[in-house]
């Protein structure tokens, strides 16, 4: 099915803004960050986000969202790590990929450091069966690994969160809101204290953009408001 033009033209617009930041590195550092880029396209192709007010079927292609996470770092953190920026546009290439995409091949296409990197970020996978308690448990170790994390691992967690959270106050199913807003709050927000304040302050602010849109559900948007809403404070 041949995709609407303004999701095509969103998605572009995303991505023409993230290669003019990718254009600032050496050319060996761009080729490898280019490549990365191209590895999740192909990676999350037929993926979409969820479902909001601005998109009421199916939300806009999912790429949009680790392209908005490298973003995070490269212009409201002005990060120029190449690992950590490498690490945010293939943060969810496993999960999208399971069983054809895993730790070796990201080693073997962008070095250990981005492959360990992504390999912490990876939620496990569910077993079919499992119990509520388990998948709590399961929860559970994913979240301390986080805390026991690298800096630039956190840097990434953090930046998928508040990207997801700035989306979240768009979305139409109020019970995930409220269960992301909890878990947010309760387990992100007291990462985001130890690693980086600029984080810290706006997943606060996010929150409570969120926690107003679930009191309060947002009228429709136009869909070219593509990137999630900053806090202004």
């Amino acid at each position: 099915m041949t995709e609407p033009l303004s999701k095509r033209k969103i998605t572009a617009q995303i991505r023409h803004k993230l290669v003019l930041k990718l254009d600032e590195y050496p050319i060996h550092e761009r080729q490898r960050l280019e490549k990365a880029l191209a590895f999740a396209e192909d990676a999350h192709q037929g993926e979409y986000r969820r479902a909001s007010y601005a998109s009421a079927k199916r939300g806009l292609p999912y790429i949009v969202h680790p392209m908005r996470v490298a973003m995070i770092i490269l212009e409201e953190l002005e990060m120029k790590d190449p690992v950590t920026v490498l690490g945010a546009m293939l943060h969810d290439v496993i999960e999208a990929k399971r069983g054809r995409i895993g730790v070796v091949e990201i080693e073997r296409e962008f070095g250990r450091s981005v492959a360990m990197l992504v390999s912490v970020l990876t939620v496990p996978e569910a077993e079919v069966g499992e119990s509520p308690e388990q998948k709590q448990s399961a929860k559970n170790i994913y979240y301390q690994r986080i805390r026991q994390a690298s800096v630039a691992s956190k840097i990434v967690k953090l930046a998928d969160r508040l990207d997801s959270v700035r989306e979240a106050a768009l979305w139409l199913d109020q019970d995930l809101k409220k269960a992301y807003l909890s878990e947010s709050r309760e387990i992100y927000l007291p990462i985001a204290e130890e690693t980086d304040t600029y984080l810290l302050e706006e997943l606060h602010d996010a929150c409570n953009q969120l926690e107003e849109a679930i009191k309060n559900p947002p009228e429709p948007e136009l869909e070219e408001d593509y990137f999630p809403k900053k806090s202004l404070s």
